[in-house]
């Protein structure tokens, strides 16, 4: 699995409401993992992502997309994310870019999020099989990590637009 490398967001400040997630059977073209041990990796990837948000996410959802076999070909991507806590608020892109930078990413690039403004900010990552690009991002309501791999997207700025296009789809 292509574990550990998203970037946790998040900072505690009372007043804020949680937005939510939902992850549809299909995003991007690319259907939703569900054959033999799905449940499990979508769990250890909500786990990861409230282990990476050190908590301030809440009502966590993660799915894999595509098919995990390493054996498969095709592109491959996974999202975990969910909405703040009561007392949280999203981190900002230079706080997103310094944490990035703490775990010794060389590339990362912040991209616009969209009209309800927050920050996306994407990189690259070494993983078991190769490399992927990662995407995080904090916008008012929610928050959260897309990962891709396999050739799900071209570059950082695929990625973005790519994450883009997720975030329209799955936020609530």
């Amino acid at each position: 699995m292509l574990a550990g490398v998203g970037i946790g967001v998040g900072v505690a400040l009372r007043g804020s409401a949680a937005g939510s997630i939902s992850l549809p059977g299909r995003l991007l073209g690319v259907p939703k993992y569900t054959g033999q041990g799905a449940r499990r990796l979508d769990a250890s990837i909500a786990r990861q992502e409230v282990a990476v948000s050190k908590g301030q996410e809440v009502h966590v959802a993660g799915a894999f997309y595509g098919n995990p076999d390493p054996s498969a070909s095709g592109p491959t991507f996974f999202v975990g994310g969910g909405g703040w806590c009561g007392t949280c608020r999203p981190s900002t892109t230079t706080q997103i870019m310094k944490a990035a930078t703490g775990k010794g990413v060389a590339d990362a690039r912040s991209f616009p999020l969209g009209p309800g403004g927050g920050a996306l900010v994407c990189y690259s990552a070494a993983v078991p099989g190769g490399t992927a690009i990662a995407c995080t991002w904090a916008d008012p309501r929610t928050g959260g990590d897309v990962v891709y791999h396999g050739g799900a997207a071209s570059g950082l700025a695929d990625a973005a637009a790519k994450t883009r296009r997720i975030l329209a789809a799955i936020e609530h």
